[in-house]
Order: structure tokens, then C-alpha cells, then sequence
């Protein structure tokens, strides 16, 4: 654990040189130090490490104890010896054993110390078997910890220290945060960076705009609320003072990448993994890389404001040390020992918690181009990193690189959004509109080049695996087929079945469990009859139903749980056998608000879901741009929820998988069929893929995003230009979408009739089954829409049903 803490007030003494008796080069308002002449030399490793149970009445926050915990490892990592802190309760040592005393203590010589203080400052005193750091308050406390810290644990590594006898900060300035009596007069304002929190979510329209929130903004309402608890101050007084950073104030706690140069500045003294909290004579910086790291920080803070509330003539008051500054550690194993891009005009934008260990980095400025990529990519080699696989699609290019000495996977990506001005025609669509009256401004909604880097642990990247970089051989033994399953509850869900060459199936999400239940049952039926139809038998323990690959678009309920359950019930008697789950899914700490979505599909999720299947199966982690394959099958990742950043994932429908399968024939091999499967890809996944790809999104196939229900936007189906369009939701429902009477209820009614009626290429729509409000009430009573894939391609005017016969009704 990494822990810094430094005061920029003692910072600035220090570089003055001053070793003398009250030396100052901050003048009075920042305070005096005195240090004594004398010294001694302390083998700091006999003493044991031990904190207060409280100060002035208050328990120490679990912000102070990380500090002191963190303090304890730089004091292992500078003398070799392992320290840990105790608290004075629970100590095993005593009065008259050797202890290095934080903060106020029942010891004599923690008392003793702080009556030497005057008014506010800290003080590091060394007696014949104590040593003693002890501030006014716990803010203060740290402060000194932070300079002993910076000047006897920075130098050459000893277990030996020459400590002053006394080293006596007096009369150090204080900021007032909060003041009961005049709130409004004394409060800082709260500033969040310009242009966020105007998304209108998915179902706004013209007339009804709602706008989501980000994280920033979600910090500052949790300070707001902390400061008017601890003053007793109405709330709104403070959320009243909130701003984004296009106006400037005198007093400003900034949050988040504020452009101002004081947050600016705070940010260039962490790592990825740290938070900064620090104040200056005007301004108050609470900062982080990433929204992880923030959400350490943001409970730092709130810590700081209970640390510093006081009373003071019968008022509430928080107070905070001037110049005072806070670096802590978020507790995570990310790996960023590794070279980053560098050059003019090539700066780091953020970076992103990306599940499972993982960490993106965003690099913009106008330096990042595709030759800056290129000579990063040669840093990388150099520095011993080896390609293992990459792909260029219309500028854009997409590398992945191992370092095994290390345990280093880095994905590592370069964003050349080719065609990001190839859709400006289509600002008449009500979506682009509705943006436009909500006043959605982003400092990254125009698509300018960047620089991707995913860095993960090599044993929880999952990465493709080596074989499937290459063609396979196969022996065939049936054509390729997709197959819908039907959604018959009133619910939506989705889930597809493609029938590849060599007898395996690819299942696309497998839908959801309804009010009676047997959607599982359902898929079962559908996998078992088509392997009967490639076998002549149904699947056995010998002849499992074998799922090359099941793959997770996203983690919401009406999309996995059906192939969930089939998978353990079957999977685990052996009937069914899985190779591969295809997905990407959210960490909890990377997609506020809708962090349900990441809930629902963790890491542990997806091991006990391995657990559940007889003989498991292999996770394969996917980035956009990489391309595997699967018998007779080109698999293309086009876009994955990490492209989304800097655009927080403000709608879980904006974290799917979306890939693109080219399927090939063996007995003609000039014979394709292309198919792209969106899930339910949002409107920022829509974006970025048309200015990513353009026309390389075209298409035989494509399904209906997000069940025809604000989905992907107009131009992205245009630049698909499909043949046939599968529609993941009832007949019924789809009719009531494609009805024109209905297109002003939303943008989305508009997309679906767009795609419906102007799109020439559309020849053919297929819904997945009739709405039956009582469910399904017997298996026998179901059937799935399967379309053959010829060696002259899709079979369309042959479509059958697997199970039984649609005699007797016209399903047109």
C-alpha cells in the first residue's frame, strides 16, 4: 500500500533550507518551525509503531488509520523491517517500552508535546524511549506525519535515523470550508467540469429531457450533504453553490478534471492508483485519475470534513490546515509498471477501472496521430514487450502485446475515427435534436484521435486464445444456420443461435427466464433439435450439444439468465458442453451510475458459472479491433463499453459486445455471409462504430439494437445497409414501433421506421415470435425461425422451424 502525504506549507520551508529556530519563508499567515539544534540517532526499528484511540472526543477516521497504515509500509520498505500500526487500546506495548506515538495518546510524552503547540500547528519530539508526532487535531497529526515522512524517509535506506529533538510547526493558518453562522458568505463553491451531466438518457424527447448525472457531480452532492450535516445547514444552501468550472469564483472546491490549474496541478502528483486531496489559500482539490481512485478520495474527503468540524463560540465550523495535502492509495492490483506514450501535444486525458485487474489509459492532444502510435508501439518491443496479435481496420489500429517476465498483457489501440464526419447529414434525427435542446457538450463528443492502452496481469486477461488466431481445419457436417428463439412472455430478451459447419453452435446472450419459467427449457429444445437435425440423434454424454462459444453481450437479466440455468442443468449432467464464453464485462467501480449491470456479471459470477458446467469452459476477454476465429467463422470485435470513455457509461445498455461474424463455406469458399450482432447497443456505442467504420459496417445481417427500444441511431443502420434485420422482440411489439402514427413518441419509433421502410437494401424482418399473455404453455406449442446459410448464401424463401411445422398459421 502506498501512502504519500506532504505539506506544501513545510514543502516550501524546506526548500528555503531552514534548519534554524523559527525560520519561516512563508511569512506569519503560513505559520513557523522551529527545529532544535540538537539531534539524535535513533535505530527506529526497535520502536513499535502506535496511534491514539482518539482525539479531542473523536475517533480517529478510517481515512486517518490508512495514512498511518501506510505510513507503517514506508517506514518496512525504508529499513527492511516489517512495521504495523496498533492502536493504543490494543498495543502490547507499554510506558516504558520504545514506540513511535501518532496522533494523542494516554502517554506523558503525547501530552506533553501537544502543550508545546500554539494555537494550530504539530509537533515531532523525541524523548529517551518515545518518539512523538501529535498535531492540534487529526488533520494537523498528518500533517507532521507527512513531515517526518519527507525528511527522514526519503533519503539513503537505514534502519538508522538522525532525528531533531524537536521539530515544532506553530501557528500554521487554517481555511474555513463551513461556517454555520453565515453559510453562504463563508462556503466555497462546487466545481465540476463543463459539459457534464447534460446526456438526455435514452427515452427523452423534445418535449421531456432528462439528463443523467455523472460521478463528479455525484461527489459534490455527498459533500454537500456531509458539510450540511456537520453544520446543521440546510443542504440546498450548498448544492446551491454548485457550478461547473466556465465560471470562476474566488473560494472553489474542484472535483474531478476541473479545468483549473490547481487541479491540474494535483494530478501531475499521483499515479493511477492514487487520490490527492490538498488545499491552497482559495481553492480545495479533490482529484483522481480514474472514477475508482475518485471514490477513494471522495471518502478521504468526507473523513477530512468530519476531522475538521469544530465549534467555535457556539457555532459549527469546518476547518481545514492551509497548504495541507493528502495522497492515499485505492487498493487495487492494477499493473502500470510499463512505458506510456510520449511527445508533444500527447498528454494523458484519464484512465478507467476495466474489471478484472484492468486499467485504461487515454491519451489525447493534437500529437496523437497514427506515426506517434507506431513509435510507441516500437517503446513497447524495445522495452521487451512482444506482439501477439493486431489488426488495422480504416485507420484505426488495434495491437495487443504480451511481456511474460513481467505479467503484463497491454491492449493497446490508436483511434483514427476516420468517418467521424461522414454522418453530419443526418442532424435532422430527433435523437441528435433532443441532444442539442438538452445542451449536451462534451469536451470528447467530436471524436478526436486517441490512444488506447488496456493494461491487465497476465492471469486474469483472459486473452484469445494462441489457436484461435489462425483459420481452423474442420471436418463439415452441416451448413451454417441462424436460429431465433421466440419471445413469447410480453418481455424482451434476446437470444440467437448460429449453427456452424462443423456441428457447434455459437448462443448469443439465450434470453431470459419469464413468469412461467421455461425459456431455458425453450433454448434447450432449440439446441437439442438442431443438433438431432446435424446428428440423426438426440445429444447424449457421449454426443453433447457442444457451445463453442457463448457470447455475453452485456449483463443484463433478460439476456443471460435462460442460458444460465440451461447451462448448469445440462451442462452439469453432461449433456452439453461449452468451449468458450465471449464477453467484456464493466467493472462495479467503472460504470456509476448504472453499476447494477456490473453487479450482476462479476469476475466470481463467471468463475461459479465455470463451476456450475461440467468441465467448465474458458473465458476469452475481448478489446474492439482483435479477430479470431471459430470453425467457419471470422470473428471481428467492432466495439466493446471500453470505448466509451470519456463518456461515462451513463446507460448499461451503452456496455455491450458487439461483434461481426463472416461466415464462410467450406464447399464454396468465395460464398459469405456477414453478420453483425449489436445486442443492445446504446446510442454512444452507435456513434462511435459509424465514426470508427463508416461504410465497413455493411452487412448481410444485422439484429435490432436494444429490441427496437432506444437503441442505435438511423445512420448506423444506413451504414449497415442489411439484407435482413433480426428484431429481438415480439411481432406485436414490432408492429406497434413500424405503426406511423407513432413516430412522434420517440427517436427510437423513428430509427425503426427508417430501417423498416426507407433502407432499400431491408428485404427481410425477422421478430422472435408472437406476445402470448399467459406465457408459454407447453413446449410442443413454440417454434424458431431458422434460415439456412446456402453455399449462395442466406436460404431466405426455405425458412423453416425446427420443431414443428407452421401449418395452419399464416406467420408472415
Amino acid at each position: 500500500k502506498k501512502v504519500k502525504l506532504l505539506s506544501l506549507f513545510l514543502a516550501l520551508l524546506m526548500l528555503c533550507g531552514t534548519v534554524t529556530l523559527f525560520a519561516s519563508c512563508g511569512g506569519d499567515q503560513d505559520g513557523i518551525l522551529e527545529l532544535s539544534k540538537d539531534t539524535v540517532e535513533v535505530d527506529v526499528t526497535e520502536y513499535a509503531i502506535v496511534y491514539g484511540d482518539s482525539q479531542n472526543g473523536k475517533a480517529y477516521t478510517s481515512t486517518f488509520r490508512a495514512q498511518v497504515d501506510g505510513f507503517a509500509q514506508t517506514l518496512t520498505e525504508f529499513t527492511g523491517k516489517k512495521f504495523s500500526a496498533s492502536k493504543m487500546s490494543s498495543a502490547r506495548t507499554g510506558a516504558e517500552d520504545k514506540e513511535l506515538l501518532i496522533g494523542l495518546t494516554e502517554r506523558e510524552e503525547s501530552q506533553k508535546a501537544l502543550a508545546e503547540i500554539d494555537e494550530t500547528g504539530f509537533i515531532v519530539q523525541v524523548t529517551e524511549n518515545k518518539i512523538v508526532i501529535v498535531g492540534t487535531d487529526n488533520l494537523f497529526t498528518l500533517m507532521g506525519l507527512s513531515y517526518f515522512t519527507e525528511k527522514y524517509l526519503s533519503g539513503e535506506k537505514s534502519k538508522t535515523l538522525t532525528l531533531h529533538e524537536t521539530m515544532l510547526a506553530n501557528e500554521v493558518g487554517t481555511i474555513v470550508v463551513a461556517d454555520s453562522k453565515d453559510a453562504v458568505q463563508q462556503s466555497y463553491s462546487f466545481v465540476y467540469q463543463e459539459g457534464l451531466g447534460a446526456r438526455p438518457d435514452p427515452y427523452s424527447t423534445l418535449t421531456n429531457i432528462n439528463t443523467y448525472i455523472d460521478y463528479p457531480q455525484e461527489v459534490i452532492a455527498q459533500i454537500c450533504k456531509k458539510i450540511a450535516q456537520a453544520t446543521g445547514v440546510q443542504e440546498k444552501l450548498y448544492t446551491g453553490m454548485v457550478r461547473t468550472d466556465k465560471e470562476t469564483t474566488d473560494k472553489e472546491l474542484l472535483v474531478g478534471l476541473v479545468n483549473r490549474e490547481e487541479s491540474k496541478t494535483a494530478l501531475s502528483k499521483i499515479d493511477m492508483d492514487e487520490y490527492i486531496i490538498a488545499t491552497t489559500d482559495q481553492k480545495i482539490v479533490v482529484n483522481a485519475w480514474n472514477e475508482s481512485s475518485m471514490a477513494v478520495g471522495a471518502k478521504a474527503y468526507y473523513d477530512v470534513i468530519s476531522e475538521g468540524t469544530k465549534e467555535v463560540d457556539g457555532r459549527k465550523v469546518v476547518e481545514i490546515p492551509k497548504h495541507f495535502q493528502m495522497i492515499g492509495t485505492n487498493a487495487v492490483a492494477w499493473e502500470m509498471d510499463f512505458p506510456k506514450p510520449e511527445g508533444e501535444n500527447i498528454s494523458l486525458y484519464n484512465s478507467m477501472a476495466a474489471n478484472d485487474n484492468a486499467l485504461q489509459y487515454l491519451y489525447t492532444g493534437s500529437g496523437v496521430n497514427k506515426a506517434a502510435y507506431d513509435a510507441y508501439c516500437k517503446t513497447l518491443l524495445s522495452a521487451g514487450f512482444k506482439l501477439y496479435m493486431e489488426n488495422e481496420i480504416e485507420g484505426s489500429v488495434f495491437k495487443t502485446y504480451t511481456n511474460t517476465s513481467k505479467g503484463i498483457m497491454l491492449y493497446v489501440a490508436f483511434n483514427a475515427y476516420a468517418h467521424k464526419d461522414e454522418f453530419g447529414d443526418y442532424e435532422w434525427t430527433m435523437s441528435k435534436k433532443i441532444d442539442a435542446k438538452g445542451g449536451f457538450s462534451n469536451v470528447y463528443s467530436e471524436f478526436n484521435p486517441c490512444i488506447r492502452i488496456v493494461s491487465a496481469p497476465l492471469d486474469t486477461a483472459y486473452m484469445v486464445p494462441q489457436e484461435l488466431l489462425k483459420r481452423q481445419s474442420y471436418n463439415k457436417v452441416t451448413d451454417s444456420k441462424v436460429s431465433t428463439m421466440p419471445i413469447y412472455t410480453g418481455g424482451v430478451g434476446l437470444s440467437y443461435v448460429v449453427t456452424l459447419e462443423d456441428g457447434s453452435f455459437i448462443v448469443f446472450d439465450g434470453g431470459a427466464i419469464g413468469d412461467n419459467g421455461v425459456e431455458d427449457e425453450v433454448l434447450w429444445t432449440l439446441l437439442s433439435s438442431l443438433h438431432t437435425e446435424i446428428y440423426g440423434a438426440s445429444p447424449t454424454t457421449t454426443n453433447p450439444v457442444r457451445i463453442a462459444a457463448w457470447v455475453l453481450t452485456h449483463g443484463h437479466g433478460d439476456h443471460y439468465i435462460a442460458f444460465q440455468k440451461m447451462a448448469k442443468k445440462y451442462g452439469q449432467a453432461g449433456q452439453m458442453k461449452i468451449d468458450y464464453m465471449i464477453a467484456n464485462i464493466p467493472g462495479v467501480d467503472s460504470v456509476y451510475p448504472w453499476k447494477s449491470i456490473a453487479e450482476a456479471m462479476t469476475p466470481d459470477h463467471i468463475t461459479s458459472m465455470q463451476n456450475a458446467v461440467k468441465g467448465g469452459f474458458q473465458y476469452i476477454k475481448v478489446h474492439t479491433g482483435q479477430k479470431f476465429h471459430l470453425a467457419n467463422a471470422e470473428i471481428e470485435v467492432i466495439t466493446t463499453w471500453e470505448d466509451l470513455n470519456p463518456i461515462t457509461s451513463d446507460n448499461s445498455n451503452n456496455t455491450n459486445t458487439v461483434l461481426r461474424f463472416t461466415l464462410s463455406n467450406k464447399d464454396k469458399t468465395s460464398a459469405k455471409v456477414t453478420q453483425l450482432w449489436t445486442g443492445d447497443a446504446n446510442r454512444w456505442q452507435s456513434r462511435f462504430m459509424c465514426a470508427t467504420y463508416g461504410d465497413y459496417l455493411q452487412s448481410d445481417m444485422v439484429n435490432v439494437a436494444h429490441h427496437g427500444n432506444a437503441g442505435c441511431e438511423v445512420e448506423f443502420y444506413d451504414m449497415v445497409s442489411p439484407e435482413a434485420i433480426w428484431w429481438p422482440h415480439n411481432a406485436n411489439q414490432a408492429q406497434v414501433y413500424i405503426t406511423p402514427g407513432n413516430k412522434t413518441k420517440g427517436w427510437q419509433y423513428e430509427v425503426d421506421q427508417h430501417f423498416y421502410n426507407d433502407i432499400p437494401s431491408v428485404k427481410y424482418v425477422f421478430t422472435s415470435g408472437e406476445k402470448r399473455e399467459a406465457g408459454i404453455t407447453k413446449l410442443d406449442d413454440i417454434f424458431y425461425t431458422t434460415v439456412v446459410l446456402t453455399t449462395d448464401g442466406p436460404d431466405y424463401d426455405n425458412i423453416y422451424d425446427v420443431v414443428r411445422k407452421m401449418s395452419g398459421k399464416d406467420y408472415t
